[in-house]
Order: structure tokens, then C-alpha cells, then sequence
């Protein structure tokens, strides 16, 4: 069934090429036909309603795709904002004596999960996986505790050129906005 439509889709777009061809040449001949001021204006006439036509459907198509990219714009700030509130209240939850619970984390990550694999940019899924699995290494190896934080700031850096802005930062220059004695772990790596 499959070929009998890509042999109707290549016999459609076949006969449309030959009648555009066809179009063409009958104008070409028509025009010459004429007189050339007459041929001239509908010259002149045709073209300033083909470039008329054209403008207004790239107007149409730009604007369409502006107003899709605001709107996924306002929901990966909105998933993405869940999960530097989790990052915060996890970080924080030693100062405000609130700990974060295991069952908490895993029903946030499988929800966040969903939330990123649908709105997030192709850079923000790779970077959260790598977060993710330095996190499963880091519960292995206590000892790779640190590298959690990089990969942290790898998927913050990432997530912030999704929302538009650009720029570098260096290792730990990001983190340092609420980790104190970043400086302590970039030494001791």
C-alpha cells in the first residue's frame, strides 16, 4: 500500500511540475504576443501580486512560528523553574532543618522526567541524563560526591541557552550563586 502512494505522490508532484512548466511557457508566449507597454504592466501587475502573495505567507508562517516557540517558552520556564526549586529546597534542606525524603525525590525526578522529555531542548535531555546517572555513580561511589554538582551546573548552563541566554561560565561560577565553598570543591578535585 506504502509504494502505491509514493507512485500516486511522485505522479502528483510530476504533473504539477509539467502544468507549472506548461503555465509558463502559455504566459511567456502570451506576453510576447502583446504590445510591450501592455505586456510591461501585466508584467508589473503579476509581480506585485506574486511578491504580495509571498510576503503575506512568510508573514503568516514567521508569526505562527513565533507564537508556538512563545508558547513552549512559557512552559519549559515552568518546568524548568520546578526543578530549581527542588534543586534549592534540597540544597537548602540542611539550614532550614526540612530534609528531603528519598520517596519525595523519586516521585519529583519521574515526574520531571516526563516534563523534560516532552518540553525540554534536545542539549537539556542530554545534560539532564548525564545529571541523572553521575547521580545513580555518585550513591555508588561516595567518593564521586563533587561531580554531582558539576553535572548540576552543566544542566543549569544548558537550560539557561534554552531560555535564551548566552555566554560562558566557569567551573563552579554558577554554582557559586548558592554554594558557598564551591571554591573548597573545585580545589579538591
Amino acid at each position: 500500500m506504502t509504494y502505491f502512494y509514493s507512485v500516486l505522490l511522485i505522479l502528483t508532484l510530476l504533473g504539477t511540475a509539467f502544468g507549472a512548466y506548461q503555465l509558463i511557457f502559455f504566459l511567456i508566449d502570451f506576453l510576447k504576443s502583446l504590445q510591450k507597454e501592455v505586456a510591461a504592466t501585466i508584467i508589473a501587475a503579476m509581480t506585485t501580486v506574486i511578491v504580495s502573495v509571498i510576503s503575506v505567507t512568510l508573514g503568516k508562517y514567521y508569526e505562527r512560528k513565533m507564537s508556538i516557540e512563545q508558547d513552549q517558552r512559557k512552559k519549559k520556564i515552568e518546568i524548568y523553574e520546578k526543578l530549581i526549586e527542588f534543586i534549592f529546597r534540597v540544597v537548602n534542606s540542611s539550614k532550614t532543618k526540612n530534609e528531603v525524603s528519598e520517596k519525595e525525590m523519586i516521585k519529583f525526578f519521574v515526574e520531571w522526567n516526563q516534563a523534560v522529555v516532552i518540553w525540554g531542548s534536545n542539549n537539556v535531555i542530554r545534560k539532564w541524563t548525564s545529571f541523572r546517572l553521575q547521580l545513580i555513580k555518585a550513591s555508588e561511589n561516595p567518593g564521586k560526591q563533587n561531580e554531582n554538582l558539576f553535572e548540576l551546573e552543566k544542566l543549569l548552563i544548558a537550560i539557561r541557552k534554552d531560555l535564551g541566554y548566552y555566554g560562558t561560565f566557569k567551573k563552579g561560577e554558577l554554582l557559586s550563586a548558592f554554594i558557598n565553598d564551591i571554591d573548597k570543591q573545585i580545589v579538591e578535585k
